[in-house]
């Protein structure tokens, strides 16, 4: 099947099924831009249906109950897709650094202080992703300077762009991301911007972006901003779906199903017929408890005509007639239509003097069609001066009188047909033989002449006697036609009689009337004249005949013409009539029964198009069915597995005993409509006995948000995205579950193969991370601060001792020492700063910002480690100071010195007992 491919990956794979079902997918894929699509579909349905009823039983249509189930489960994103890198260029705090910001560990903390630029990075990649910011657009901002310009940097000069530019690879494949500003958001709060995406440098059209941001991220970026944190649990179930909707993917099988109902108004324009139907007509007189639909479908198909009119027997004894009474159906016709008749003269009584007969215009048209050219008259010409040529030739005559007279004498014995030469009878005067039988049998045998003269004659004779028959013909047909309309004084009495209304009507047609007999009576004058030349054909007058001939044809064409005017009143006048016994059921019914037993042909037609219909609507309504049950089956399916991850996800981050996440609640879709509708239920447990309820009603705002976390982290899970980003996640949790969602969520996370990318300003929370993580193969921290001339700059970070010592490592073996003996330094600088966090009360690690290890240790991490572990002091002492000292000038002593120190400062970590 040729498919036309969509971004839904649910209507493709049902359109791929080989049976009716794919076919009406595939057809609506096809059509979904055509408000059209379902009746330009329905009549093709009814036309097979209708092309195929003769020839065999349409059984009821057969849709597979195998439908794709490995679909319910399948993510929207089937590829591993991670983040390597991304530059912000003039976008809101951040300016011109040219340094791209390296996401390529597969854990990353970036840490900062509020309003020094983690927002504006993480909506750098929210607005690449999606061209909009959702703080913008969920009306988060309240002033409206605020709303103006705030995607742009303030200091962008004229001749820079704002733009953001990342890196992503998929599988193995490297995908550049660009997003250009064309049009920034404006004061209105109904604002919006515009932008231009490029995928490694060539730009995307609309289609073509949402197309690529489905197939790399199921639409949804998997991003959790610090506003979007609650929104699944307070949002309303309605809105709580939109949130959910991405998951689900079922936008486009709703859409269809919603409008896979067929109306009674696409029912109605599948009509045969623009017209009334006959059906619609058998409708109104057959009892409506009786299915004779039914009874017809299942007569054969030699017998339907047979059927139809038993059917209108049957009605017309049962409501027309003595039940006991039997009549033909020619009969019937004619009693009904007598009775009809009747009761139009009794209302009007004018009525049969002034109805005309039927007229047969193709008849007319092709009796005028042989005069309108010359073809007639030329031929008749032709023969008639022929004829008087051979009159006229003396040759012919001679041998016409030679031959006569041969022949007398031969009838009267003076000539012998069988000597060879004998005396002529008509030369006395010569006795010799001088006459031969060869002469005689030459005059007696040349007929030609008047053979010709003869074959010509009745010729034109047989001419003239088409044209004659021609015109009596015309004169026969009009004068049929004509109503036996009553005398003048008889018709001024019955009009009186009637309704003023009909005054007018009849007053037309008696005008009509009075032409028609005029024309009639030229026709008539025509005829005879015709027939007077018939009379004698030796003397044809053509230019009076020519004459003749054309008047007659324009009669013939003003006849017609007036006649079409005459039915049309007169058909006014009928529908007059008819309407005023509208209120006579029984009228009414026998007018019904007549025009169907009249049109039995199209009757049978419009029966088997009824038919078709039925069968193409009960088709439609089964594949409907089938797609509803398969609408719930996917909806159950990913319900049950968001119920099943989010609640591990809440066990895991909360672990609460007496109110917990119970289930997300779908309601079952109701009416002709599909809105879901989301709850979230959750438990109380008192000890005794345990009661659900909406989970809003009683959920703190910690939990709330640690719900909407668990929300997002499942979404993207089943979504299948690779990579997540918190934005301050555990900004509004209490400070126990740090240790939850570091422990418990993010493991989790990195075993299922996430890259993990958290944003925080929290000191205590980025320090819980590295205590966890600090000897992982694969984590990364990064430093945000905002700087007056440079703006948001993104720096190495201050949070890993064990991240700094693997640098320095990496540096000894490439053999850069010197650097490797910087990176040694910064570590100890952290683990300065990680001792004074341990054993000194609300220490403020800002006040060291910038500040060496030497200023650290003088200010007191000597004295700390003095006091609490002092047969490590010395060993500290000697790594600063060889790490500053330059005794690793020597390549085979610098490069164990570099060895030897990491080694210690690892060891002392655990010494001391203190995370990095």
């Amino acid at each position: 099947m040729q498919l036309s491919s969509t971004s839904d990956y649910i209507l493709d794979s049902l359109s791929s099924l080989d049976n009716i079902l794919g076919e009406f997918v595939s057809y609506y894929i096809q059509e979904n831009n055509e408000s059209s699509w379902l009746y330009n579909y329905f009549k093709e349905r009814v036309e097979f249906y209708f092309e195929n009823i003769d020839t065999k039983r349409i059984e009821k249509p057969f849709i597979s109950s195998l439908l794709p189930i490995e679909l319910r489960n399948r993510p929207l994103v089937s590829e591993t897709v991670f983040l390597k890198s991304i530059l912000p260029h003039y976008f809101r705090g951040f300016r011109d650094s040219g340094v791209s910001i390296k996401f390529d560990s597969k854990l990353v903390i970036v840490e900062g202080r509020n309003s020094q630029g983690k927002t504006s990075l993480v909506e750098a990649l929210e607005w690449l992703l999606t061209g909009n910011l959702s703080r913008r657009d969920s009306r988060e901002l309240g002033d409206s300077k605020e709303l103006e310009n705030c995607i742009s940097n303030s200091f962008r000069p004229l001749e820079e762009n704002t733009w953001v530019e990342a890196v992503f690879v998929k599988n193995e494949e490297i995908i550049k991301l660009k997003r250009t500003l064309i049009k920034d958001y404006g004061k209105s709060r109904n604002d919006s911007c515009s932008s231009i995406l490029f995928k490694n440098n060539i730009e995307m059209s609309t289609k073509e972006e949402s197309e690529l941001k489905e197939q790399l991220f199921g639409l949804v970026p998997p991003i959790l901003m610090q506003h979007t944190l609650g929104v699944f649990v307070k949002d309303n179930p309605s809105d709580r779906y939109k949130y959910f909707e991405s998951l689900l993917n079922l936008d486009g099988l709703t859409n269809l199903i919603e409008r896979s109902t067929i109306s009674d108004e696409v029912l109605d324009n599948n009509k045969f017929s623009a017209e009334i139907s006959v059906f619609e007509k058998l409708k109104l007189i057959v009892n409506n408890k009786s299915n004779y639909l039914h009874r017809y479908n299942n007569v054969k198909i030699d017998k339907k005509e047979d059927f139809l009119v038993k059917l209108l027997i049957e009605i017309a004894h049962k409501d027309f007639f003595d039940s006991h009474s039997k009549h033909t159906i020619e009969e019937i016709y004619s009693l009904i239509r007598n009775k009809c008749e009747n009761k139009k003269d009794d209302w009007f009584p004018l009525y049969q003097n002034i109805r005309p007969n039927q007229v047969s215009e193709n008849m007319f048209f092709n009796i005028i069609k042989k005069y309108e050219g010359n073809d007639w008259i030329d031929k008749t010409k032709s023969l008639f001066f022929e004829i008087q040529a051979i009159k006229t030739d003396q040759d012919a005559q001679i041998k016409l009188i030679l031959k006569d007279v041969v022949m007398k004498l031969m009838n009267v014995n003076l000539l012998n047909t069988t000597t060879d030469f004998q005396i002529c009878p008509l030369c006395d005067h010569i006795d010799k033989p001088t006459l031969s039988l060869e002469r005689i049998n030459e005059l007696t045998s040349d007929i030609s002449i008047t053979t010709e003269l003869t074959h010509k004659n009745l010729e034109l004779g047989k001419q003239f006697e088409i044209l004659s028959n021609d015109f009596n013909t015309v004169l026969n047909l009009s004068k049929n036609f004509l109503p036996s309309f009553p005398s003048e004084d008889d018709f001024l009495k019955n009009l009186q009689n009637s309704e003023f209304r009909f005054r007018g009507t009849v007053d037309s047609l008696s005008n009509l009337y009075i032409k028609l007999k005029n024309i009639w009576s030229q026709m008539n004058l025509n005829d005879s004249r015709v027939n007077e030349i018939c009379d004698n054909l030796d003397s044809i007058n053509f230019s009076e005949l020519e004459e003749i001939i054309r008047s007659q044809c324009l009669q013939c064409t003003e006849f017609i013409k007036d006649t079409r005017n005459y039915l049309r009143i007169f058909s006014q006048l009928e529908q007059v009539v008819s309407l005023t016994l509208e209120d006579d059921i029984v009228y009414k019914k026998m007018s019904n029964w007549i025009d169907c037993l009249e049109s039995i042909g199209l009757l049978r037609i419009e029966m088997d198009w009824e038919i078709s219909k039925k069968y193409a609507q009960q088709e439609l309504k089964l594949m409907r069915e089938k797609l509803i049950e398969f609408r719930h089956d996917i909806l159950e399916s990913k319900r049950f597995a968001f119920n099943e991850e989010i609640s591990t996800i809440w066990n895991t981050l909360r672990g609460d005993r007496y109110s917990k996440f119970q289930s997300l609640y779908i309601p079952k879709s109701k009416g002709r409509g599909f809105p879901i509708e989301i709850n979230v239920m959750a438990v109380l447990d008192d000890g005794t006995e345990e009661k659900e309820v909406d989970a809003l009603r009683i959920f703190s705002e910690s939990q709330i948000n640690a719900l909407g976390l668990s929300a997002f982290i499942t979404r993207s899970k089943i979504l299948g995205h690779k990579f997540i980003i918190f934005d301050d996640p555990v900004q509004s949790m209490d400070e126990e579950h740090f240790k939850t969602f570091t422990s418990g969520i993010i493991k989790k996370l990195l075993q299922d193969n996430f890259q993990v990318i958290i944003f925080t300003h929290s000191d205590q929370f980025a320090r819980e991370i590295s205590y966890n993580y600090w000897n992982h193969n694969d984590y990364a921290t990064m430093h945000v601060r905002h700087l007056r001339k440079k703006g948001c700059q993104v720096e190495e970070g201050n949070r890993r001792v064990s991240e700094r010592l693997r640098i320095a490592t990496k540096l000894s073996d490439e053999g850069n020492f010197s650097e490797a003996w910087k990176y040694i330094r910064l570590a100890i600088e952290r683990m300065y700063v990680i001792i004074s966090l341990k054993y000194i009360p609300k220490f403020d690690p800002s006040q060291w910002e910038g500040q060496t290890a030497d200023y650290m240790w003088k200010q007191g991490t000597g004295q700390l480690i003095d006091m609490h572990k002092p047969e490590i002091k010395q060993r500290l002492k000697s790594i600063l100071t060889m790490s500053a000292s330059g005794t690793h000038d020597k390549l085979p002593h610098g490069e164990t010195d570099i060895v030897n120190a990491v080694k210690d400062i690892n060891s002392l970590l655990y010494s001391l007992q203190i995370s990095d």
